[in-house]
C-alpha cells in the first residue's frame, strides 16, 4: 500500500487533512487507494483492535471480499479503499434479477461467518468466551433480565452485528464487498 512506508505520525497527520467520505462512519480517504476508519472499540486500553482483527481473519479464512488492513495508529484502522458503489444508494436502481444475485451472495457469506468457530487463542471481538458474555448483566445491570439461561448447546461463531445494505459495496470489479 502506498502508506505502508509512512510512520504512523505522518498517518495521524494524513488524517487531520483528508476528505471525510462517510461522515456517519468517520472515515477519511488518505491516498487515492487507502482510507483511515476510526475504531469502534476506542478502549485506549486495548491494543488489538477486534474490528481489524475480524477483517484479517476474514481475509485469510474465507472467499468473503473484505477490505485489507495495512496497520492500526491510535483510534484509527487503515486499510485499502474499496472503489465502487455503496448498496445502500444504489438499490432501488439495480433489477429485481440483481438483487436477487446478490441476496444469495449474501447468503454464502452469512453461511461462511457461521462456518468460523471461536477461538480460545485470539478474541476476534470483545466478548470471546461464553462466560464473558453470560456475566454480560454483571457489567451492565440494565440490561433486561432473561428468564432462560444461556444457552452453550451450539458453537460459538462468527456473527455480523450490523449487516445492512450501507455496510456493502458493489466494487468496480463486480464483487460484492463486505466494509463494516
Amino acid at each position: 500500500s502506498d502508506v505502508d512506508q509512512l510512520s504512523d505520525e505522518a498517518i495521524l497527520e494524513l488524517v487531520k487533512d483528508a476528505l471525510e467520505v462517510a461522515p456517519t462512519y468517520f472515515v477519511f480517504k488518505l491516498t487515492p487507494i487507502t482510507v483511515a476508519k476510526e475504531r469502534q472499540d476506542m478502549d485506549s486500553d486495548n491494543v488489538d483492535a477486534p474490528e481489524a482483527n475480524v477483517l484479517d481473519f476474514l481475509f485469510a479464512e474465507t472467499t468473503i471480499p473484505v477490505p485489507r488492513v495495512r496497520r492500526v495508529v491510535d483510534c484509527w484502522i487503515v486499510m485499502v479503499h474499496i472503489p465502487g458503489s455503496n448498496l445502500a444508494e444504489i438499490w432501488p436502481s439495480l433489477s429485481i434479477g440483481r438483487k436477487i444475485s446478490i441476496a444469495f451472495t449474501l447468503r454464502r457469506y452469512i453461511r461462511q461467518l457461521r462456518r468460523l468457530k471461536a477461538s480460545t487463542m485470539t478474541p476476534l471481538g470483545p466478548l470471546s468466551t461464553r462466560q464473558m458474555i453470560a456475566n454480560i448483566r454483571k457489567i451492565f445491570p440494565e440490561v433486561p433480565k432473561r428468564n432462560e439461561t444461556f444457552d452453550d448447546s451450539e458453537s460459538l461463531v462468527l456473527t455480523h452485528q450490523d449487516l445492512n445494505l450501507r455496510n456493502i459495496i458493489l466494487g468496480e470489479d463486480g464483487r460484492l464487498w463486505m466494509i463494516d
